[in-house]
């Protein structure tokens, strides 16, 4: 039996009589508002899907899927955020190019960006060259800015009035964005963001995972009828932090999470976490079309995105107004 030659899924083309010009801001923007914010979305929406639908196995691999998901789109998010914060510095680069100059990194002492002097350092940098940024820290950073300043760094000309194409819910949202967009990075930045991504590592690497029965290893470590009274008896995915090891230490909590695979649990996860964020993005990025870049009409993302969009102001636990 012969190997198969790999598919190819990949087109180039061929050398014209003429130079292609470099994607240009307009289109570049264009694309994300309309697709590339929303391409993970769409494939996590699958796996909740197959979720609802399959067998426990079937949710588990959804679980650790979307988790692989949300934590890719983070980094997708902070990317863009740096990004377009140079772009505001000077509005004749590219875009696309800022991006691919993105360098995040974790726990970096020399790529900390604390307070508004590193930062701008960085993306002046950025604007010549690849720049190395640490993530913990500018999550930390971009959670202690008002509403007004998130905005000024995104280079965004908000205005109370807003474009007629933003009707119903969606319309809603955005006379609301500067705001939710305050209260989301302050979320953001006080939730573990170190420990997401040591579990998403966890999963894209190795996997360093265990299925076991929670209810039978909290046995093992003598816990009382009634505290096991609430613990699952069917199995769970577990990530392991730290090898085999799975009793914490002093200072510890959580060495060995179990992952839930419940449909309902990963439907809200999806909605709260992935769609919530690339809605204000997107509603962000449409404002930059619109009123940076004078994009007429101002776009709106793909259909299947939309409702997506229309969706997820149901699982919003920000506000009152957008919770179930």
């Amino acid at each position: 039996m012969k190997v198969k030659d790999e598919p190819h899924t990949l087109m180039a083309l061929v050398k014209g009589s003429k130079p292609e010009p470099p994607v240009s801001n307009e289109e570049f923007l264009l694309s994300l508002v309309q697709y590339g914010l929303w391409f993970r979305c769409l494939a996590a929406w699958d796996h909740v899907l197959s979720a609802k639908q399959g067998s426990d196995i079937s949710c588990m691999s959804s679980a650790i899927a979307l988790r692989a998901q949300v934590a890719a789109q983070y980094e997708d998010l902070d990317t863009l955020m740096v990004a377009l914060a140079a772009w505001t510095l000077n509005r004749q680069q590219h875009v696309a190019d800022l991006v691919s100059r993105v360098q995040l990194v974790t726990d970096s002492k020399k790529d900390r960006v604390d307070d508004k002097h590193r930062f701008t350092h960085k993306l002046r940098s950025l604007g010549e060259r690849h720049t190395r940024i640490d993530r913990l820290s500018l999550v930390g950073y971009l959670g202690t800015l008002t509403k007004n300043e998130v905005l000024s760094i995104l280079g965004v000309p908000w205005q109370d009035r807003f474009p007629r194409s933003f009707t119903g819910t969606r319309g809603d949202l955005f006379r609301d964005v500067p705001g939710l967009l305050e209260d989301s990075l302050k979320k953001r930045a006080k939730s573990p963001l170190g420990l997401q991504q040591q579990a998403y590592n966890k999963i894209k690497h190795g996997p360093q995972l265990c299925v076991q029965c929670p209810h039978e290893r909290s046995e093992l470590r003598g816990h009382t009828r009634e505290q096991l009274l609430s613990l699952s008896r069917g199995l769970r995915v577990r990530i392991l932090f730290d090898g085999a090891r799975t009793q914490d230490s002093k200072q510890e909590f959580g060495i060995a999470p179990f992952l839930s695979h419940s449909p309902r649990d990963l439907e809200r996860y999806f909605f709260s976490q992935m769609v919530w964020w690339q809605s204000l993005m997107s509603l962000i990025i449409e404002v930059l079309l619109g009123y940076v870049l004078k994009v007429r009409p101002v776009p709106r993302p793909c259909d299947e995105a939309y409702v997506l969009m229309e969706k997820s102001l149901r699982f919003s636990t920000l506000t009152k107004s957008y919770s179930m």
